[in-house]
């Protein structure tokens, strides 16, 4: 059995320095807040539904990209705001219309809201 005084003192130090380094890099970046013109369209349509666990986890907060089945991408060009991408709601027990404000989600590319009662 090899004791620690064989490994020399620099791969501590080289380890201790990655190990703080990658920590610094996992707590990211803090969250940006979503397009009014997103956010405003997901709230109208969570208006429309009945039922379904996905209306009591969607919250009143400017972070809708947080939100249960919501994925975003940045809005680019400089822009501080977020844009919803992917809204995956399936199986999530809704009821109710869909809302046509669901056309506003211009960046969105994938919507799933298969395997809800209401038949969607």
């Amino acid at each position: 059995m090899v004791g620690l005084g064989f490994i020399p003192m620099n791969f501590f130090k080289l380890a201790f320095l990655a190990c703080f380094i990658f920590s610094c890099l996992s707590l990211g970046t803090p969250s940006q807040a979503c397009d009014p013109n997103d956010l405003l369209a997901l709230k109208e349509f969570a208006g429309n539904l009945t039922n379904g666990s996905i209306i009591a986890t969607w919250s009143n907060d400017s972070i809708c990209c947080e939100w249960e089945g919501i994925k975003c991408d940045h809005g680019g060009n400089g822009s501080s705001t977020t844009r919803v991408s992917i809204l995956n709601l399936s199986g999530k027990g809704l009821r109710g219309s869909i809302s046509r404000s669901l056309g506003s989600l211009d960046e969105l590319k994938l919507l799933d809201l298969s395997c809800n009662p209401s038949g969607w």
